[in-house]
């Protein structure tokens, strides 16, 4: 009896090695697809537009180092009067605008990696979310630009897609 139970531990011992390496045998990966749909939605008095009053123009594109960091190219908006409303807007002519940033967020494939430095630079100047340019006489363009200022650990951050998002509000002058 003492052998057929150490006979039993030994084939359940064996069973639960082999269920084990079977359970870690198996590898997975989770897919994600994302993407911002860049573009402007109008009011009433004013739509953002690309350079030249292009719709399409709110893309750029950045060239990340192997540490993380990046320099994007500058992508150029202007502020047209919108002569119809905010439903079916008509853009206008070039119109001053007080700019405010609203919103600026870097992801390294979705990922918040919370050591990263994202900078927005308008005009040459580095604006922080919740501050504007353009004040009480207004601007009828802005060139934008973002970088990313802080050397990451390349095991964050190789190998995957950093992307930049970033919102801004325009007012009529």
């Amino acid at each position: 009896m003492f052998a057929s139970k150490k006979s039993l531990l030994a084939t359940l011992f064996i069973a639960g090695i082999a269920s084990a390496s079977l359970a870690n045998a198996s590898s997975t990966a989770t897919l994600v697809w994302n993407g911002v749909v860049p573009g402007s939605t109008a009011g009433d008095d004013l739509i953002i537009t690309g350079i030249g009053g292009s719709l399409t123009a709110h893309s750029g594109s950045l060239t990340a180092k192997e540490d993380g960091t990046f320099i994007s190219d500058e992508i150029v908006l202007e502020a047209h009067e919108n002569t119809g409303d905010a439903s079916a807007p008509v853009i206008g002519d070039l119109a001053a605008a007080s700019w405010t940033l609203s919103n600026a967020s870097l992801t390294y494939d979705n990922v918040n990696v919370d050591t990263a430095t994202l900078a927005v630079v308008v005009n040459g100047s580095t604006l922080a979310v919740g501050e504007g340019v353009g004040g009480s006489t207004g601007l009828e363009t802005i060139t934008t630009s973002v970088k990313q200022t802080t050397s990451l650990e390349p095991s964050l951050v190789a190998e995957t897609a950093a992307q930049v998002s970033v919102t801004f509000i325009a007012d009529a002058i």
